[in-house]
């Protein structure tokens, strides 16, 4: 009888280190869960803050060929318009060449 309360306690306590191990496993997964939350997170304001950019670029190349339109009766005004709003497009922030080669 006394070497089976033996083989229990023994048994109790292996049982007990692999609970231990199980709980600390499964915080390491909650932790890993929130960094990968919080990496998510960052990433959608990044996409966010470079959509915004794409958009304020977009309009900014409205404006421009708003305002070179708006020239088109002086034809060497409007031309330098034109030149102009053209080489803002590649300079503003957010333009990227697009797989066609074209910029955005």
């Amino acid at each position: 009888a006394n070497s089976a309360v033996a083989i229990q306690e023994e048994a109790r306590t292996k049982l007990g280190a692999v609970v231990e191990a199980v709980a600390t496993r499964e915080t390491e997964l909650l932790q890993q869960v929130q960094r990968v939350e919080q990496t998510k997170k960052t990433q959608l304001t990044e996409q966010a803050e470079d959509l915004q950019s794409m958009i304020a670029a977009i309009d900014a190349s409205c404006t421009s060929i708003d305002g070179a339109l708006a020239l088109e009766a002086d034809p060497y005004a409007f031309l330098e318009a034109c030149a102009a709003a053209e080489a803002s497009v590649d300079q503003r922030p957010g333009a990227r060449a697009d797989p066609q080669g074209c910029t955005v």
